[in-house]
């Protein structure tokens, strides 16, 4: 059974994939600086609820303690709780979770968003994949 608060993250997600799907359809040309922005900040939000839904699966099946986001991949990648691929997505999507926030480099808003044309059915994947386990083992965020 998914519980109201899985449900509550499993909707913010979706609704960030449509948001991002929408804009996918256009040119990169034809977007302005403020949806760029949208972008930017949904995919911030996308990558946050992927690590939120990590750090419960880590803290509820007794995993060894995170000390980075990048730790949290690893440590499902370890577990078998994701795929080897499924990992390495998962540390890029941090690694640019860390540029958006702390602007350790300037955004290639371009890069951006042609990963989301090219990228956007792997993370839904990544996404369902944490999701099924958490379903599986009972596991409530």
């Amino acid at each position: 059974m998914v519980s109201p608060r899985l449900r509550r993250k499993i909707s913010m997600f979706n609704n960030i994939m449509v948001k991002l799907a929408n804009f996918a359809q256009r040119s990169y040309d034809e977007l302005s600086d403020i949806e760029m922005d949208a972008i930017e900040r949904n995919i911030h939000i996308m990558i946050e609820i992927l690590v939120d839904l990590g750090n419960h699966i880590i803290a509820e099946k007794g995993f060894s303690k995170p000390s980075t986001y990048r730790d949290v991949a690893r440590i499902l990648g370890r577990h078998g709780v994701i795929t080897s691929d499924e990992q390495k997505v998962f540390e890029g999507l941090v690694g640019l979770r860390n540029i958006l926030v702390h602007m350790y480099a300037d955004v290639d808003r371009e890069l951006l968003f042609k990963a989301i044309k090219d990228e956007i059915q792997v993370w839904r994947s990544l996404f369902n994949k944490l999701v099924n386990y958490m379903v599986k083992e009972g596991i409530d965020p």
